[in-house]
């Protein structure tokens, strides 16, 4: 049956964006798939996806001892050493600037790999659940339909000059044929013609004949 399925219809959830929040995909049950999914089981689905794209616990500690915590540093050593150039002896802001720095460029490389492996697990887990849910709607009945993640890449101009380079996900619900209730199999036929046993376990009955 996996095989064979056939796409009639593709219907498109696309994700967006909460400021502060991870980009999450659209809960709005589209019209297109009534009759098809359960808007509850819609629902569940879609959570069930954008959970999976959420940070785990151990993601955020790491987030936020190699990015938070370097920028802090940064900016609490770099921002008095500057402010004290006019007032305190070279040494002094030399110092805090130099501190700032370093540990910027200490921690930029492991914080920039951290980001990249986070990156990379919230994907792999993005994409595990999409195929978890599509294995579940292409079994149902009497419509099935298939899941499936899909990406493109648009830039946008920046304020140097380049360009900014963003990936966009989205969903994509295939929705297949219906799929015709046939014959539920021979246990409802009438069993007619079936041979009588050549052999049989157990005691054996005998038939007498009564004769008129």
């Amino acid at each position: 049956m996996l095989g064979s399925f056939v796409p009639l219809n593709t219907v498109t959830i696309h994700e967006h964006f909460r400021c502060c929040r991870s980009k999450q995909f659209d809960l709005d049950f589209p019209a297109e798939l009534s009759g098809t999914i359960h808007p509850a089981e819609f629902y569940q689905s879609i959570n069930n996806i954008n959970y999976a794209r959420k940070r785990t616990f151990s993601e955020k500690i790491l987030f936020f001892l190699f990015t938070i915590v370097p920028l802090v540093g940064f900016i609490s050593f770099i921002v008095p050493g500057l402010v004290l150039i006019a007032y305190a002896s070279r040494p002094v802001w030399i110092t805090l600037i130099a501190i700032g720095g370093a540990m910027l460029i200490l921690l930029i490389c492991p914080g920039t790999c951290i980001n990249v492996w986070i990156s990379k697990s919230r994907l792999s887990r993005l994409k595990y659940a999409v195929e978890a849910e599509s294995i579940n709607y292409l079994v149902k009945r009497p419509i099935p339909s298939r899941w499936r993640l899909d990406s493109y890449i648009y830039r946008t101009p920046n304020a140097r000059g380049g360009s900014t380079t963003y990936i966009v996900y989205s969903l994509k619900i295939e929705i297949g044929q219906k799929i015709s209730s046939g014959p539920r199999g021979d246990a409802l036929k009438p069993q007619w013609n079936l041979l009588e046993p050549i052999s049989s376990i157990g005691p054996q009955q005998s038939i007498i004949r009564l004769s008129n």
